[in-house]
């Protein structure tokens, strides 16, 4: 199995370093998660590979008081057919919505790290510290729906410009078990 992969441009890899080694991970809760399953019939009979896309929906952040950053990260994974009409509408959609919180030095927090630092950390460090929870969703709402997949690990293409749809894994195929 593969991996997907995340781009991220040196500059933000500098930034997010700057919060990365000032903060830790207090929290992490799924705030929000739609599932459409338009193939209801589908089993492994019919098809043995699907194919994942991974697209992030949204990525921000909020300074809660003088000691916690809160991130929101939005993701959305499609799963369809590996074979068939990529125009193809059948397939599964999974929308969740991650709201991360970190514990914050104490202040007073350089400008510069508040003013790039966190909106770089939003788009990469807190991305992947969601991954995780992401793929074990995923596992565990797949398999209700009878067609279980595994999501590949996240890999950080470093030095890469981020691209309008930096994590798509339009060519990842996945063996449903």
């Amino acid at each position: 199995m593969q991996s997907i992969s995340l781009n991220a441009s040196d500059q933000d890899l500098k930034a997010a370093l700057a919060v990365t080694s000032a903060v830790s991970l207090a929290d992490m809760r799924l705030v929000q998660a739609e599932v459409v399953n338009t193939m209801p019939d589908w089993s492994p009979s019919h098809a043995t590979q699907l194919r994942v896309d991974v697209d992030p929906t949204e990525s921000s952040f909020a300074v809660i008081g003088e000691r916690r950053l809160a991130v929101r990260v939005g993701l959305c994974v499609k799963i369809v057919p590996a074979e068939g009409p990529a125009n193809r509408p059948q397939g599964a959609v999974v929308k969740v919505v991650y709201v991360a919180e970190y514990l914050l030095p104490k202040p007073p927090i350089p400008p510069q790290v508040e003013k790039e630092g966190f909106a770089a950390f939003a788009r990469t460090n807190a991305v992947f510290n969601c991954w995780p929870y992401l793929r074990e969703e995923i596992q565990h709402l797949t398999t209700a729906m009878g067609m279980p997949v595994i999501i590949p690990l996240l890999k950080v293409n470093i030095g890469e410009s981020p691209a309008p749809r930096p994590m798509s894994a339009e060519n990842e195929v996945v063996t449903a078990k």
